[in-house]
Formats: structure tokens, C-alpha cells, sequence
């Protein structure tokens, strides 16, 4: 899949949000203790493999879509986990029809006091699709069980009614199981970690203000080279983030978030420096009851599986990540008591850093449409449509991908 760790990233957390238990909004003590669901699809994807035209294979196929998930809600407490199970076969592929996925999710969200609150979670996947395994770069189908594992650990507390704080912590483990000399593995194997703390300023009941730092550590961990002597530690990195950010709440439906700063990032084993800006902005919007709005864009540096090593490499080649800009949005609207229909979607905007395709561009844009009736409490049928364009200055990496799939679920 030729995206990138920041866009499939929100794509991920808008599928996650479809599929939560505990739903935005609900107190703890209307949640239902347990949740019961399976769905069934049928699809055509005419290029799963997400490759160039000309290599571009199609398919009709069958999906399934078994879930399980909890709410256990304590006086001070909520914890929250569930697992999904996604089998697709592909009728038109002659080896390896099945793709199968497991995902896992666990949460708790503890309030100490009315000062003090935590929130843990963790995300574990196991696919053969990069677009569940979050990966990044021209990462095509991958057989074998490769996984990503995501831990999320934010601390808040207020020193006072006026100043407080926050600490957070976030660690991504990627691991693919192709191997070898250029392989997915060598490219993309890594660990990720991002600490990260600020100080708070609560101006008004409705707004705040902060000061920030991140520090993000890239270290590429397989024991494959990304080509013949070129180890894939090579590409480590560390970056140092300062920013300022403003939150505010135009009313109890329209809240506002902004991020500017500057980030400095050290390629220390390529001698590779960059300073960039680092911009974070979104918007939320939820009216009636009936459905919410999410607008933002988001610059930020992410990694890539394009090396730049060509015909007798040089280390001056190698590309050692891309730096990206986001614009997403996503929406929920239920139509009718029955009718409801749900819309993502995302343009993005990357230049590549160092090496032979340094400053070279792709573009990114993916659109996908739900729509769901409600025949009853427990039963629903859903139809959806999503489109994916890749454009790009380096050859044979352009694609187009279409998607169109029919289906029932069933919940209790």
C-alpha cells in the first residue's frame, strides 16, 4: 500500500471508531457490559496489491468479519478491550486466496482524582494488509504473520484551577516477516518511541493554552541490509519537537485544537540534518445527536520504504524518510431512524529527504463512502465504495484503486 505511517493512521483510527464498544458520548454506566457482532461482504477490489497499472490485479471476493468486545466501567475506572477477526478471500488469485487479520484492543482510563487521570492503550495487529498493519511507504501484500504493536500512555494533572501538565509516552513496533537483501523487513523493521510533555495554562473555562516538547527516536531493528553493505540501522533517527498549542470550545458541540512549532531531526548515521516545521491542527464538530464532523491538516515527518540506492550505491543515495502534509476529514450522519451514512477521507503531500529523490514529490489521495440501514436493533445491511490515487515523480509507483463492497452485520 503506498501510504504512509501518518494518513493510514487516520484512516486506522476512523475504522476503530466504527467499531468501538464504548461509544463518545455514554457514560459509564449506560455502556453495555459486552458486544457480539459478524459481518459478511462481498467485494471487487481491482488492484489489492495496490501496484502500477500494468501490474495491477483484480478480484472478486468474500469477507468475514467476527468481533468481540467489553466494557468493564468501575467507579473511577473504565477499561475497555475487544478482538476482530478478518478473513478475505479473493476468488480471482491463484495462490494464498485467504488474507487473514487479527487485531486486539485493551484501554483503561483511570481518574486518580479530580486532578490527577491516566489513560493506557494498546493496539496489536496481525495482517498481511499494510493498511491494517499501519506500515509506510509502496508496501504491497506481504504473506505471513507480520504485525504491528501500538502502546499509547498519557498522564494529566493540574498543579492548580489555573496551570497543569501532561506526559505522554507512545511506542509502534513494526515487524514484517519478508526477508532478505531489500526486503520489507529491512526497510521497515523498526522500533518507534515518542515522549513527549507539556505545560498548560487554563485561560478561560473554555480555552487553554500549552508549551510543548516531543522527542521521537527512530531505531530500525532487522538483521537484513537494505542493499549489500548498507545496514538498516542506517536510517535511525532522532527528533526534537517545541511547540505551541491553543484549544478552545466554541460551544459544547465545536471544539478546536491547534499545534505550531519547529522540529530538528538528526539522521546521525547518514550525517543527515533537517529542521521543518511541525503543524497540528483539527476541528470537531457533533450536532443533534445525529452525527459529527472532523476537519485538520497535519505536517509531520514519517518513514518510507524508497531507498535511492541505485547501480553501485553510495550512502550519499539513501532517502532517509518523508516529510508529509495531511489534510483529512471524516463524517457521520445518520439520514433517517434507519439510514445512516459515514464518509472519510484524506489529501497528503510528501517530499522525500536525502539522497537521490531528495525534494522529489507524491501525492496521495483516498476517498471511502459507508452507507447502513438498520432493519432492526441487531441487524443491518451496508454498502460502501473507496477510491485510492497515488501520483509520483518516481517511475512505475502511480496507482489507482478501487473498491466497491455489499453486506449484512449482525450485533448483540
Amino acid at each position: 500500500m503506498k501510504t504512509i505511517t501518518t494518513s493510514v493512521g487516520i484512516l486506522a483510527l476512523g475504522a476503530v471508531s466504527l467499531h468501538a464498544v464504548y461509544a463518545p458520548g455514554l457514560t459509564t454506566s449506560d455502556a453495555k457490559g459486552w458486544t457480539v457482532s459478524a459481518g459478511v461482504r462481498g467485494f471487487y477490489d481491482d488492484n489489492y496489491n495496490t501496484s502500477s497499472s500494468a501490474t495491477a490485479q483484480s478480484s472478486f471476493g468474500l469477507e468475514v468479519t467476527p468481533r468481540i468486545g467489553f466494557n468493564i466501567p468501575l467507579d473511577q475506572t473504565l477499561i475497555q478491550g475487544g478482538y476482530e477477526f478478518s478473513g478475505k478471500y479473493f476468488d480471482d488469485r491463484a495462490a494464498k486466496q485467504w488474507d487473514l487479520a487479527h487485531h486486539f484492543d485493551l484501554s483503561l482510563d483511570h481518574s486518580f482524582s479530580e486532578r490527577y487521570n491516566l489513560k493506557v492503550k494498546e493496539s496489536f495487529s496481525i495482517s498481511q494488509d499494510p493498511e491494517v498493519l499501519n506500515g509506510a511507504g509502496n508496501v504491497l501484500r506481504t504473506s505471513g504473520d507480520n504485525f504491528r504493536n501500538n502502546v499509547d500512555i498519557l498522564f494529566r494533572g493540574d498543579f492548580s484551577k489555573t496551570f497543569g501538565y501532561d506526559l505522554g509516552y507512545v511506542n509502534n513496533r513494526y515487524d514484517f516477516k519478508q526477508s532478505g537483501v531489500g526486503s520489507y523487513s529491512a526497510l521497515l523493521d523498526r522500533w518507534e518511541h515518542l515522549v513527549s510533555g507539556s505545560l498548560i495554562w487554563f485561560v478561560q473555562p473554555q480555552t487553554s493554552a500549552r508549551i510543548g516538547y516531543q522527542y521521537r527516536m527512530v531505531d530500525y531493528t532487522s538483521n537484513d541490509a537494505i542493499a549489500t553493505g548498507f545496514a538498516s540501522s542506517l536510517r535511525n533517527s532522532r527528533t526534537h519537537t517545541a511547540f505551541l498549542g491553543l484549544d478552545h470550545d466554541f460551544s459544547s458541540q465545536l471544539r478546536v485544537s491547534a499545534r505550531a512549532g519547529v522540529s530538528a531531526t538528526e539522521s546521525y548515521n547518514l550525517n543527515q540534518d533537517s529542521t521543518d516545521p511541525y503543524v497540528d491542527l483539527s476541528a470537531n464538530y457533533s450536532y443533534s445527536g445525529a452525527g459529527y464532523v472532523q476537519v485538520g491538516v497535519k505536517h509531520a515527518r514519517n518513514q518510507t520504504d524508497v531507498t535511492g540506492l541505485t547501480g553501485a550505491p553510495t550512502a550519499a543515495q539513501l532517502v532517509s524518510a518523508q516529510q508529509s502534509t495531511t489534510l483529512y476529514a471524516s463524517a457521520n450522519h445518520r439520514i433517517t431512524e434507519f439510514f445512516s451514512g459515514s464518509l472519510l477521507g484524506f489529501a497528503q503531500d510528501s517530499s522525500f529527504d536525502g539522497g537521490t529523490f531528495n525534494g522529489r514529490k507524491e501525492t496521495y489521495y483516498s476517498v471511502g463512502l459507508t452507507l447502513k440501514y438498520d432493519f432492526t436493533r441487531n441487524w443491518a445491511a451496508e454498502a460502501g465504495y473507496s477510491l485510492d490515487y497515488l501520483e509520483s515523480d518516481i517511475a512505475a509507483r502511480e496507482f489507482t484503486r478501487n473498491r466497491v463492497f455489499v453486506g449484512v452485520r449482525a450485533t448483540y
